[in-house]
């Protein structure tokens, strides 16, 4: 059991060191960009997983620059964004400054959350169920800081390329090499980096995620009315948003899952997750 604490933690501390490489850069990234046709698109999911409720007090784990917790914001919500990266965490604030945003941004890991029980009325993440050593144990967490009634908000997508068939593999390789003309020297230095994290991905749990593992995980804790939201129309103006080389490699296999914590949690977890 040792043995295994102390492979999980070097692993999750090689997952940081690669988050904490990549802050500087991620708000520059073409999907942090938000017209504002695509700013409405995100706010009218989010409403929607939500019930177009107000004043809720959420939590967004993984936040990275902060993108999703901001989008909260504007909504009505009070929002907090958490992530283990020490450097993700500076440009959240960087970025919370710059859009005179009050949200609070805290260094804290996904599986050891620093707040009370029943804290928050949604708990909610964007692409970061597949980064984490031990998905169920962070679900765990999620569910502790929820309010009963509280919602759970997923938003994931299977990365696996091989996953990739057909007419969106020619579309894939094409917007590639459109994106490549830009790339720089530094970038070349990054992709040589990216290839270290690759070889990392491989041995977290979750690399390969799919909606049917998330619904899975959530309904092994205390999580009712688990269901797909469609997001169709969101996918649509995040690709129409794009330039041309990223509408073509935007992957498509994207999906959110919604879920509610139950009224009345089962007796007692002791540190594992138990049958719904």
């Amino acid at each position: 059991m040792l043995r295994n604490e102390t492979a999980n933690a070097t692993l999750k501390n090689m997952v940081v060191e690669q988050w904490d490489h990549y802050a500087p850069k991620y708000t520059t990234r073409v999907g942090y960009h938000l017209s504002s046709d695509l700013k409405e698109a995100w706010k009218k999911e989010l409403s929607r997983a939500t019930d177009n409720r107000h004043n809720l007090k959420v939590l967004d784990v993984g936040t990275g620059p902060g993108f999703i917790a901001m989008l909260f914001e504007e909504l009505g919500q009070d929002c907090i964004g958490v992530d283990f990266s020490e450097e993700m965490i500076k440009a959240a604030r960087k970025e919370s400054k710059k859009n005179h945003s009050s949200c609070s941004f805290i260094q804290a890991d996904a599986e050891a959350l620093p707040f009370d029980d029943e804290s928050f009325d949604v708990v909610t993440n964007r692409h970061v169920i597949w980064t984490l050593t031990d998905p169920q144990k962070a679900m765990i967490e999620w569910v502790r800081v929820l309010k009963p009634g509280g919602r759970l908000i997923i938003f994931e997508g299977d990365w696996v390329e091989g996953q990739i068939k057909g007419i969106d593999r020619i579309r894939k390789q094409i917007g590639t090499k459109i994106n490549n003309r830009h790339k720089s020297k530094q970038d070349s230095k990054d992709r040589t980096k990216t290839g270290k994290f690759d070889e990392i991905k491989q041995k977290l749990p979750l690399r390969r995620v799919t909606k049917e593992k998330v619904v899975r995980l959530m309904k092994n804790v205390d999580i009712r009315s688990v269901h797909n939201q469609d997001i169709g129309n969101l996918i649509r103006a995040e690709i129409k948003a794009r330039p041309l080389g990223y509408k073509l490699t935007y992957n498509r296999n994207r999906f959110m899952v919604v879920g509610e914590k139950s009224d009345s949690p089962k007796e007692s977890r002791k540190g594992g997750c138990h049958g719904k």
